[in-house]
């Protein structure tokens, strides 16, 4: 079984990041304790476009991270959402069938409640209101004001080797 990062190999990875900058980043620190804390993600259509799933491992994950912060930090004005599984078999359970006609359903249509997305999709509550609560955990469906959505135009997948 693949070991998932934990909250001490982030913090290693910002660790690092500042020791190569040469002094302390509080944006980082920011990103970081909102990540922690489930906040501060993407929730505006304009800000959210392709959604980018990998399988790989905790140093991909880590590469993609440096990469995309070298860019930050060199003024670059880029928008990136990235989710990573650390096997195969994750991503699969997380997109099943069902999950990604609920995705489709809400970019078409979007819902006003877990409630009417389940009469709408012809399917039970309690496993709707699971996969909406799986799939917004990921990024993948956006609520607000109780209304459910799924904005992105593309899920991409990549799986490393």
């Amino acid at each position: 079984m693949v070991e998932r990062p934990t909250i001490h190999d982030i913090e290693k990875i910002a660790m690092a990041i500042e020791a190569d900058a040469g002094e302390p980043i509080p944006a980082l620190r920011r990103a970081l304790a909102e990540a922690t804390a489930c906040i501060g993600r993407v929730t505006t259509p304009e800000q959210i476009g392709k959604l980018n799933v990998h399988v790989g491992s905790n140093r991909d994950m880590g590469r993609r991270f440096s990469a995309a912060f070298e860019r930050a930090m060199a003024g670059e004005d880029f928008e990136e959402r990235h989710v990573t599984f650390l096997s195969l078999e994750e991503m699969m359970t997380a997109l099943t069938p069902k999950r990604l006609e609920l995705l489709r359903y809400l970019h078409r249509a979007g819902a006003d409640s877990v409630k009417a997305l389940a009469r709408e999709l012809d399917r039970d509550y309690k496993h709707v209101h699971e996969d909406v609560a799986i799939l917004e955990g990921a990024g993948l469906i956006v609520r607000e004001d109780g209304r459910l959505t799924a904005p992105r135009e593309a899920v991409t997948a990549e799986v490393s080797l």
